[in-house]
């Protein structure tokens, strides 16, 4: 029986990690969307 419960905490606690990183590779990537790309400022030919 507790072997049974182990590998089932064991299980949860995998995909608890991997939507974790999925999760936030996901809000990085629709921050780094929404930012606004600032132009370069160029000079002047004086």
């Amino acid at each position: 029986m507790w072997n049974f419960a182990d590998r089932v905490v064991k299980a949860v606690s995998d995909v608890t990690f991997g939507t974790v990183i999925v999760l936030v590779h996901v809000v990085l990537a629709d921050r780094s969307r929404r930012l606004p790309i600032r132009p370069v400022p160029q000079r002047l030919p004086s």
